[in-house]
């Protein structure tokens, strides 16, 4: 083969490659970082534990407790929180799409996979829980602290 079918021969070999991952969703996949909940910043803590790359969600002392007494210690992985309910303080962005990040904050009864996938992106702090339910964590809220 000359030069030129060789070129060829190698862009069309890429392509094909390039074809088959994306037919696989490899092209699509949304990577997640871990996210782990501690009671203090990193620089306040030592949090030599954590990966890198791991978002860090603040707790209060209270959520802390309450965790410690299902005896689990900071920084605890959201993973082994599935299915639980929180009272969270999120950036308002995330429920108004007209403000702008860093501007305010509300807050609102959040379970562990809307702290994953929704809330995690700007501030984010756990108040009080676990809740088992929704509407527990609902009633945690305090009135003048309830949207909508």
């Amino acid at each position: 083969m000359n030069d030129f079918q060789l070129r060829q021969e190698a862009v069309r070999i890429t392509q094909e490659v390039l074809s088959r991952a994306a037919a696989k969703g490899h092209a699509t996949e949304r990577v997640v970082r871990p996210r782990c909940l501690v009671e203090r910043h990193p620089s306040q803590g030592d949090l030599s534990n954590v990966p890198d790359g791991t978002v860090l969600i603040t707790m209060a002392s209270g959520v802390a407790a309450e965790l410690a007494k299902l005896g689990l210690r900071e920084p605890v992985s959201l993973t082994q929180l599935k299915g639980l309910w929180w009272v969270a303080q999120v950036d308002a962005a995330h429920i108004y799409r007209f403000m702008e990040y860093g501007g305010a904050y509300c807050t609102v009864a959040a379970s562990t996979h809307q702290l994953v996938h929704e809330y995690s992106f700007g501030y984010c702090s756990l108040v009080q829980g676990p809740f088992e339910t929704a509407e527990q964590a609902r009633q945690a809220i305090p009135p003048s602290k309830r949207t909508g």
